[in-house]
């Protein structure tokens, strides 16, 4: 999304070694542990879990956008790499979202993340005529 191929199986599988497997029970915020979880994990990995932090941060609305930017930038720099401020999909629009995530939106931020984590894995564990049939199949059930 914002560079280069980054939702391998490989990749994500790394993300999910680093965060789950790594779990931070202390009292520093959800950024701070995630930095921490992050660190050790290869460029590769740490650009892939900035997107993830991407993509759950699109909805809450109660998030301002340089917010969810920065947050974005202070995850995808542990590549020792510079996300530009001006990339279009760290906009204010696109990141205004479209509704309050609500309490429970940050509290359970890691679970969330855990979630987004083992659908990727999954998904990049298939082969790609799997994929297009899973999806398929949730279309058909959404039909009915």
């Amino acid at each position: 999304m914002f560079s280069e191929r980054l939702w391998e199986q490989s990749t994500a599988t790394e993300v999910q070694r680093a965060f789950d497997d790594h779990p931070d029970f202390g009292d520093d915020d959800f950024m701070t542990k995630l930095r921490g979880q992050m660190k050790s994990a290869s460029p590769s990995a740490q650009r892939l879990m900035a997107e993830m932090l991407w993509a759950l941060l699109l909805f809450p609305s109660n998030i301002k956008a340089r917010t969810k930017r920065q947050q974005v930038r202070d995850i995808w720099s542990l590549s020792r790499e510079q996300l530009a401020e001006t990339n279009a999909y760290l906009s204010d629009g696109v990141l205004a979202g479209i509704g309050s995530g609500g309490p429970g939106f940050n509290n359970y931020l890691p679970d969330e993340m855990s979630f987004l984590i083992a659908i990727a894995v999954d998904l990049k564990g298939r082969g790609k005529e799997d994929r297009l049939l899973s999806q398929l199949h949730a279309a058909q059930r959404l039909r009915q």
